[in-house]
């Protein structure tokens, strides 16, 4: 599938009221502490609108209108099945797969964790490790915008497979 994504860039601004006695008398700089707590807010933010974001302002990957590539359809997350993932990586020709990551909220990950494949082995590999588990030989981000296992919408993806480049 070939597609072209338009970003549309929006402002983002904070207001933060505070007296300047808290701000002459703290023993830390109290304005490099409000900007750090700024920049991970903003970027909670973007992740939920790259990820989860329903089209006000941004429409995200997990959105029920975002389809890229191959999809398999569940009803829940308990319902993804070892064959439903082979579907997946086995569905989109090899020379675009180079870079490509999965990507799920960590509960969702919690059930995949319990699927095992054709010989009874686990298909994730290093599941007590987060940051370096992977699942058919490719990474596996944890999402916490990304729809919960909880999250039952018609055609709302519940994992990504796709190729990402280090920026995004």
């Amino acid at each position: 599938t070939l597609d072209f994504v338009t970003l549309t860039a929006s402002k983002v601004v904070a207001i933060v009221a505070m007296s300047a006695e808290l701000a002459e008398d703290s023993i830390f700089d109290m304005g490099q502490y409000v900007n750090e707590l700024l920049a991970e807010s903003f970027a909670e933010e973007e992740d939920g609108q790259f990820y989860a974001g329903t089209g006000s302002p941004h429409t995200g990957l997990f959105n029920t209108s975002s389809t890229y590539g191959k999809e398999v359809q569940v009803a829940s997350a308990s319902d993804i099945t070892y064959k439903n993932l082979v579907d997946v990586v086995y569905g989109i020709k090899s020379n675009y797969l180079n870079g490509a990551v999965w990507r799920m909220h960590r509960t969702v990950y919690a059930e995949i964790c319990n699927i095992k494949d054709l010989n009874n082995n686990p298909i994730v590999v290093n599941p007590a490790e987060p940051t370096k588990a992977s699942m058919f030989g490719y990474p596996i981000r944890l999402i916490e915008s990304a729809p919960n296992a909880d999250t039952v919408t018609a055609g709302m993806p519940l994992v990504h497979f796709r190729i990402y480049r280090d920026w995004e």
